[in-house]
């Protein structure tokens, strides 16, 4: 058997150790090239999603908008069709009232005429009673005073 040199035993632990830090700086530096690499190829890909998505969103934004615009004008068509509803119920509700307000005003007018002429025609009867009344009381009075003994009248 042979015997193992003495330096070779005291500098092999080191050698190894420093042929394991050799190995792992080039296996570290094969890595990092490695994933700086896939960090590349992510960013690259998640720009081009995000793009993707940016595009996508602005495509669906301006199909809301329109969206959104075709049914406001639906809406401001249905609401001026609506007021222009009202209008004209109200226009008619309005001739309706006050064709009626006149026919009761015509009625009411009729009615105080009539009871105008009624009072008129009672109160000229009255005045006609009075005066034949009167009339007939001073006949009576001149009848009586014919009847009378002349008076004697004293200038």
């Amino acid at each position: 058997m042979e015997s193992v040199n003495p330096v070779l035993s005291q500098w092999g632990p080191a050698i190894l150790l420093l042929m394991g830090i050799v190995l792992g700086v080039l296996y570290n530096n094969r890595s990092i090239g490695h994933l700086d690499t896939r960090i590349s190829d992510l960013i690259r890909n998640l720009d081009t999603r995000h793009n993707d998505l940016v595009r996508g969103l602005d495509g669906r934004h301006d199909d809301l908008k329109q969206s959104l615009e075709v049914r406001y004008n639906d809406l401001e068509r249905k609401l001026d069709a609506r007021h222009d509803d009202l209008n004209r119920t109200l226009d008619v509700r309005h001739n309706d009232l006050k064709q009626g307000l006149e026919g009761r005003y015509n009625d009411l007018e009729r009615w105080l005429d009539a009871r105008h002429n009624d009072l008129n025609h009672s109160l000229d009867g009255r005045f006609n009673d009075l005066k034949d009344f009167i009339r007939s009381e001073i006949n009576r009075l001149e009848d009586r005073i014919d009847r009378l003994e002349r008076p004697v009248v004293r200038p």
